[in-house]
């Protein structure tokens, strides 16, 4: 990653770059991702693992047994529940289908603490039954198809980071994260659009409701502009602009651009779930994080593939660190405000296919 000392402004093609992440991305052989200055960065042993993925719960044997929507309300982002100590991972407005016994020891458990929030209850038809983050029994009341939801809420002072996370120096943000509108080149064919969003959307269902983004017809209202074009030595990269001299980094805009020239056709199965992976890659860049993963199932790390296929809670949990949106860390003055000069950086990343089983 360059480390301009003076501000400055950079335009590619017309269009003003920002917070330059320029994703390098070629196919075949794994190949590290540097930050502008070319640096490999070596592939270490994986300890993180993929964020599970929300299944219905198998039907236990013996006693009497409901099925029930679980929910989960207040959270920022994805809350890992366990049912029947086995991880279901919800997001607020999502609804998993559980069949349980009635009574069972340790039937649900949610975190007592997750992020900026605390646990503080089950709740059913809208009455809280109980304020243990472990509950033995459903209430007596319960039939098929009702709901049974966790309930989370500000956690306040003393809140920590979340853990596991990799660090990022330059961390930046766009101040309203709720409505980033986006805007497709025409030379993003409709198929490549709905790959890059389907992309998109693994950080959105990640992040939960505190992000959303909308497609606008007209490039100059948008925040984040995509296109195909040609990239030196890369597949792909993602260019942002951010306020200079602000702690942390309010985002201005951003520009994601891929090499159609060096990704595969997205045709075959596999290609194009490579394809998906390297635009949740570069999304991940336009959100802020201006550097990567040491870790190889994160998305962040720096190259990416067909076996790339969820947001890890490392991931995830790097850019809910980014956002400060912990109850416990004030945010800063400087956030929304428009202070200093505009900066760019770059960022160089990979994308292989993984050989097929």
């Amino acid at each position: 990653m360059e480390n301009n000392t003076q501000p400055k402004r950079l335009t590619r093609g017309g269009f003003l770059t920002a917070l330059a992440f320029s994703v390098t991305c070629t196919m075949g052989i794994l190949q590290g991702c540097s930050s502008g200055g070319g640096v490999t960065d070596p592939t270490p042993t994986p300890f993180a693992t993929a964020t599970p993925v929300p299944t219905p719960t198998p039907v236990p044997t013996g006693g009497p047994t409901r099925n029930y929507q679980l929910t989960v309300s207040g959270s920022r982002g994805s809350v890992p529940l366990e049912v029947l100590r086995k991880t279901t991972l919800l997001t607020p407005g999502s609804a998993v289908s559980t069949t349980t016994p009635i009574s069972v020891v340790d039937l649900l458990i949610a975190p007592a603490l997750y992020g900026d929030r605390r646990f503080a209850g089950w709740e059913y038809k809208g009455t809280r039954f109980s304020t243990a983050a472990a509950i033995n029994d459903l209430p007596g009341a319960v039939v098929d198809g009702d709901t049974i939801t966790a309930v989370y809420e500000p956690a306040g002072a003393g809140v920590k980071p979340l853990t596991p996370s990799y660090n990022d120096p330059q961390p930046a943000f766009w101040p309203a994260p709720g409505n980033l509108k986006i805007f497709f080149d025409p030379t993003v064919s409709a198929d490549m659009q709905a790959v890059i969003k389907e992309g998109i959307e693994r950080w959105m269902k990640a992040l939960g409701s505190s992000f959303g983004y909308s497609v606008v017809t007209n490039q100059a209202s948008a925040q984040i502009v995509i296109k195909m074009g040609a990239v030196a030595s890369a597949s792909a990269f993602t260019s942002v602009d951010y306020v200079n001299n602000a702690s942390p980094t309010p985002i201005e805009d951003a520009e994601m651009i891929f090499d159609l020239a060096k990704l595969p056709s997205i045709t075959d199965a596999e290609n194009r779930k490579a394809v998906v992976a390297l635009a949740c890659h570069e999304f991940g860049h336009a959100l802020g994080i201006g550097e990567h993963s040491t870790v190889s199932t994160d998305t962040m790390f720096p190259s990416v593939s067909n076996n790339t296929l969820v947001i890890t809670q490392r991931d995830l949990n790097t850019m809910m660190n980014m956002y400060s949106i912990f109850d416990g860390r004030s945010r800063p003055a400087s956030r929304g405000t428009r202070t200093g000069r505009t900066r760019t950086q770059h960022i160089d990343c990979n994308l292989h296919i993984a050989p097929k089983p």
